[in-house]
């Protein structure tokens, strides 16, 4: 369990040129926009990643970031309604990890799901923010 511990990360992408820091990630943690939020969050997770592939470290964490992560990249991807064949060729994300967090989507009201059609189709309910 992470507690109140601080973790420091040096984080880059090569792609955009980004280079921060991420300290104290926690429960609490709290970063607004989704896009911002997701970028910083698949950057600690890739950097999950290479430590468990090199080093067999595993942080608690990770289950979490992964959810979360998943989370708000199908919140992203449904702004137009999606089969589950296209969120598969979108998502590097386990099968069972997609469905099981659509499912809690579904429950939660965050997304509706078509289910006259051969396959279902899964949008995100637009939001009264706006």
């Amino acid at each position: 369990m992470l507690g109140n511990s601080p973790f420091t990360w040096v984080v880059s992408d090569v792609n955009t040129g980004y280079r921060g820091s991420c300290i104290k990630v926690s429960q609490g943690m709290v970063i607004t926009g989704i896009a911002k939020q997701s970028t910083f969050s698949f950057a600690v997770l890739d950097i999950l990643d290479v430590l468990k592939e090199r080093y067999d470290i595993v942080a608690p964490i990770t289950d979490r970031l992964v959810s979360y992560c998943l989370e708000n990249a199908l919140l992203v991807s449904l702004e137009d309604p999606k089969t589950i064949e296209d969120l598969r060729k979108e998502l590097d994300f386990p099968n069972h990890r997609i469905y099981n967090k659509l499912r809690q989507l579904e429950e939660g009201g965050q997304i509706t799901v078509d289910r006259s059609g051969r396959l279902n189709a899964y949008q995100r309910v637009e939001s009264s923010d706006h």
